[in-house]
C-alpha cells in the first residue's frame, strides 16, 4: 500500500482513544450500574442485578487504579 507523498505514515497517527475517554466510560459505567443495580432490585430480575454489581466492582477497580497511579 502506498502512501502519498505529506500524508502521515500509520506509525505518526494518534491514538483515537485517550486515557480520558476510558475514565469517561468507566464513570459512565458506573451511573449505568447503579441505575441498573436499582431497576433490578425492583423488578425482582436476578440477571439484570448481577449484571449491574458486576459493572459496579469493574468500574470501580478501574477508577480505584487510575487514582492509585
Amino acid at each position: 500500500m502506498r502512501y502519498q507523498q505529506g500524508q502521515p505514515i500509520p506509525d505518526q497517527i494518534q491514538p483515537m482513544l485517550t486515557d480520558d475517554s476510558f475514565l469517561f466510560a468507566a464513570v459512565l459505567g458506573l451511573f449505568i450500574a447503579i441505575i441498573l443495580t436499582y431497576l433490578a432490585k425492583k423488578g425482582r430480575q436476578t440477571w439484570l442485578l448481577l449484571w449491574g454489581i458486576g459493572l459496579i466492582a469493574v468500574s470501580l477497580t478501574y477508577l480505584g487504579f487510575i487514582l492509585a497511579t
